[in-house]
């Protein structure tokens, strides 16, 4: 290894030839920047609320369109990851190979 604070290297071996590469290290790793947790904030945060007001919004449109089919099919859709994580985590409370605690069902419960 060569000097921390400047790169990490790296052996690539590629069929019989053995390169050196050496890799930028990011400063402060340890550390989150303001400008990465306004990055976080955007895309984890407002974006999904975008996201999910949209998908409420054409939902609405299809049930007063009289199109119930697409608008069940839709809901559907946006209930399938929190329903499949919900049922993960009662079985792992029930019958899973390390059954959880009650506070740690109840609190994953509470956000799926």
């Amino acid at each position: 290894m060569g000097d921390r604070s400047d790169s990490v290297e790296m052996n690539l071996v590629t069929q019989h030839q053995v390169t050196q590469v050496k890799m930028p290290r990011s400063r402060g790793a340890d550390r989150v920047s303001v400008t990465e947790l306004f990055l976080i904030f955007v895309f984890d945060v407002v974006f999904a609320l975008i996201k999910f007001y949209l998908e409420v919004k054409l939902v609405r449109h299809y049930f007063d369109e009289d199109h119930f089919s697409y608008g069940c099919i839709t809901l559907a859709i946006m209930l399938l990851p929190g329903t499949l994580e919900f049922l993960t985590y009662t079985w792992f409370k029930c019958c899973g190979p390390d059954p959880m605690a009650w506070g740690t069902y109840l609190w994953w419960v509470g956000f799926s």
